[in-house]
């Protein structure tokens, strides 16, 4: 098996798992399953299946993935709350697309950075700008 896929793979599970865990966390646990689904999807090398299923989410629109407030939990500032949804779910989305192009294309798209909290603070209200 390609080191880079294997590589690649990992990167989207990672995101996957924070993304679903975030979700757990505040109160949006009903779209985690799809996110597990696809980690799991990822973990036995079915990258066609992680593919269709990422594919399968809606994104864009009303009732979709996104067309929701993401509310803070203790300790957490709002606008922060709702920065790190939109860093993870990029990310986690970019994550797939690497693995897409790659397996598709033979394209190598860099990993993508998974560290919420590496971002400086203007980095972090940077992410708020994404929806808009």
């Amino acid at each position: 098996m390609d080191t880079k896929i294997q590589t690649k793979a990992q990167n989207a599970i990672e995101a996957c798992d924070l993304l679903a865990e975030f979700l757990d966390t505040h109160g949006l646990g009903s779209w985690s399953p799809r996110f597990r689904d696809i980690s799991e999807a990822l973990k036995i090398d079915d990258y066609n299946k992680a593919i269709r299923l990422e594919k399968e989410i809606p994104r864009g629109g009303m009732g979709s993935f996104g067309d929701f407030y993401v509310d803070a939990k203790s300790g957490e500032e709002e606008w922060e709350a709702q920065s790190k949804f939109i860093f993870l779910s990029g990310s986690q989305s970019k994550t797939i697309t690497n693995l897409r192009v790659y397996f598709e294309y033979n394209k190598d798209n860099p990993l993508q950075n998974l560290d919420f909290n590496s971002l400086t603070k203007d980095d972090k209200r940077n992410e708020l700008h994404k929806l808009r």
